[in-house]
């Protein structure tokens, strides 16, 4: 498969939004479950995920309700958002090409900050009373943890990956959308380049 990767909250909906636009075939929901009531501002154009977010593994596949199995050989060109941890625990039959996406650490925090917040309020509005914050690493721990997985990830077992920024992807995208698409040997470049939507991002690193 072709695995879109990177923490949370670090640009892997817009990759995914840039290559279902340029023609390839995505595996995943735009608002999953009520997150179109819950979560939707934090990504008005869609998250693109599904139960693969977590690695494509003996947890995941076969599917844990339906029993339905996915063989490597049949999703060789399919494009599916795996966050860091998944992409680690996933099986290498599944790991055809990666598309990495990293996110300043200045504005990790303060986007995950915003989208949890955001769910908490639309879950305590639903249920009519506080629910008390569920235990999490610190933001800038997670971020670290988790790009060093991902880098540590690719050293290791040596498959095919191509890391971007989220910033250069969203200041220069009639640069680096046809690079990625040039790499995956396929995609409209034109359809691509009017997923980058500069005005959605609302987080901005402070240089010190």
């Amino acid at each position: 498969m072709i695995i879109v990767t990177g923490t949370k909250r670090s640009g892997t909906s817009m990759w995914m939004q840039i290559l279902r636009a340029a023609g390839l075939t995505t595996f995943g929901a735009a608002f999953p479950g009520a997150w179109k009531e819950t979560i939707h501002d934090a990504n008005p154009h869609g998250f693109y995920e599904s139960h693969f977010r977590r690695g494509i593994y003996y947890a995941t596949n076969p599917h844990p309700k339906t029993g339905a199995f996915l063989a490597p050989e049949s999703v060789r060109n399919v494009v599916v958002k795996v966050f860091v941890p998944g992409l680690c625990r996933s099986d290498i039959a599944f790991v055809d090409r990666v598309v990495g996406t990293m996110r300043d650490w200045r504005e990790y925090g303060g986007s995950l900050d915003r989208l949890l917040t955001m769910e908490a309020q639309a879950l305590e509005k639903k249920a009519g009373r506080p629910r008390p914050p569920k235990p999490r690493l610190a933001p800038l721990l997670e971020w670290w943890l988790e790009n060093f997985l991902l880098v540590r990830d690719v050293a290791t077992r040596a498959y095919p990956a191509r890391l971007v920024s989220y910033q250069r992807v969203v200041e220069e995208p009639d640069v680096w959308v046809p690079r990625m698409l040039e790499w995956l040997g396929r995609g409209d470049v034109a359809e691509a380049l009017a997923c980058v939507v500069p005005a959605t991002r609302t987080q901005f690193a402070q240089e010190r």
